[in-house]
């Protein structure tokens, strides 16, 4: 069973507006925030993961702040300029390649700011990393994975499940799980204004979630089939290490929704989410 263009296109649509529909609601105490030219103020019920991400990020990241006795945290942040990423403007007839390539290499600095502000060890419980072993421990034991992608269930326990072990000798970095182009913000001239979303950040093992990166701007799923615009970054240079931490972040990123221990072809979630995974995560090992 395929995914119809126009089953991708719903579901794509389904994740884009999923988080101001369900997520924001439940988060802010208020829809109406206080802004003013210079800067935003939203009240929200829960803290973000760390505390560390002004001090790494400065401005391109919101501050978290209690007042007194106020028993919610407050989330403040200078305006910035620009929008979301996946809003620029395109020109019909030319690919704006250079503009694109400083985004890249303005979020390639974003990523590696991380490493010089190392994290306490352990990992948390509810990190990609501290779960991977269990992770793929189950993916090996699903039936439904080895019969729907066989290659794909091979690359994960021959190759990628000996090699888990790698993680440990990376360093621990706060990691921004989901650097769609709805969670980076640019401006007309593709500069790097800020980075949003940081509600579920994570201490990681580094490059566990650099693969956004390749979903968003190294190529597309084109009629349900995922394509690279050339060819992919060239990760496996950098050593095991990174290239497992990098695998284990497509995994974690694509197998949701139950499809750990099962794929139902019949959720177009499942369909759709298989395709990503197959068509990224062999590029980096072949």
């Amino acid at each position: 069973m395929t995914v119809t263009n126009q089953e991708w296109n719903e579901e794509e649509r389904l994740i884009i507006t999923k988080p101001f529909a369900e997520k924001a609601p439940k988060a802010l105490s208020s829809p109406v925030p206080a802004c003013t030219e210079e800067s935003c103020i939203e009240f929200a019920k829960e803290t973000l993961e760390t505390e560390d991400t002004v001090s790494i990020y400065g401005h391109l990241v919101p501050e978290v702040s209690f007042h007194g006795g106020f028993p919610l945290p407050v989330y403040s942040s200078k305006s910035t300029t620009g929008r979301v990423h996946v809003l620029q403007a395109f020109p019909e007839n030319c690919f704006p390649l250079a503009r694109e390539k400083l985004t890249l290499a303005e979020l390639g600095a974003f990523v590696a700011k991380a490493a010089f502000f190392p994290q306490l060890r352990p990992f948390p419980d509810a990190s990609w990393t501290k779960s991977a072993p269990d992770i793929l421990r189950r993916l090996s034991a699903n039936s439904s994975f080895k019969k729907l992608a066989p290659d794909l269930f091979r690359l994960i326990t021959d190759t990628l499940q000996p090699r888990v072990h790698l993680l440990d000798s990376l360093p621990a970095v706060l990691t921004h799980h989901d650097f769609s182009q709805v969670s980076i913000l640019v401006d007309d001239s593709e500069h790097l204004t800020g980075v949003i979303d940081f509600d579920e950040a994570q201490v990681e093992a580094f490059w566990m979630c650099i693969s956004g990166l390749d979903e968003c701007f190294f190529g597309s799923m084109e009629d349900v089939t995922w394509y690279f615009y050339d060819i992919p970054a060239d990760y496996a240079s950098h050593g095991q290490q990174t290239e497992a931490s990098l695998s284990i972040g497509i995994i974690q990123r694509y197998f949701i929704q139950g499809m750990v221990d099962e794929i139902d072809l019949s959720k177009k979630v499942h369909r759709s989410s298989l395709e990503y995974a197959k068509g990224i995560l062999p590029e980096f090992w072949y």
